[in-house]
């Protein structure tokens, strides 16, 4: 998975790094009059390097765009190899073929380098095309195996109408094939809920 930053707030996206700050801590420094602790490397390497304001993410593999993220402030911390993404976070997400799949929204989000995952909290909603929509307090994407995750509480609401609740979730990136974990739910037709813990398939897929 690749990361790649494109300013989109038509202005200046606001990156820093921490050797412009040593720079700024040697000149201070310097200029005191009476000696200064000195700032450890160590201290340095967990600041964060970049930052930025109102800008993207996109979200590539093997040359093809799975993801665009919107946010409305970003960290980069270079130890931990993380983005952190926050005051609002607005996500569009595509399957394999470079389709788009569905669109989601959260109040933050982390966007781990080397485990190649994001991970999307507090008020997570996510919409499918085909009109699922799933609601929880945490949400995880795998984009190279193509799925999102949640062990938090979970509401679905199905193409049907149906609402349906439960503690753990797993699909593609755009609700299908869903399950479930420990459903339960307001329907107006009987439902097996033991069912909904096996994979959905699509509509007009054989089970």
């Amino acid at each position: 998975m690749r990361l790649v930053l494109t300013d989109i707030s038509g202005g200046r996206r606001g990156l820093w790094c921490s050797a412009s700050l040593s720079l700024l801590v040697a000149a201070m420094v310097a200029c005191s009059r009476s000696p200064a602790p000195t700032v450890e490397q160590a201290e340095l390497d967990r600041l964060p390097d970049q930052e930025g304001w109102n800008s993207l993410v996109e979200v590539t593999e093997n040359g093809k765009l799975r993801a665009t993220i919107r946010y409305g402030h970003m960290l980069h911390w270079p130890k931990d190899k993380l983005y952190t993404l926050g005051s609002g976070v607005e996500a569009d997400f595509y399957d394999r073929e470079g389709r788009h799949a569905s669109r989601a929204r959260a109040d933050s989000a982390h966007l781990y380098e080397e485990r190649n995952t994001v991970d999307a909290f507090g008020n997570v909603v996510v919409v499918s095309d085909s009109g699922i929509t799933l609601r929880t307090s945490h949400l995880r994407w795998v984009p190279q195996e193509g799925k999102v995750r949640s062990e938090a509480a979970v509401m679905i609401t199905t193409t049907e109408g149906d609402t349906l609740y439960g503690q753990g979730f797993e699909s593609e990136a755009d609700l299908s094939h869903w399950r479930i974990l420990n459903p339960h739910g307001v329907t107006d037709k009987r439902v097996d809920f033991e069912a909904l813990e096996k994979p959905r398939p699509r509509r007009g897929e054989e089970p």
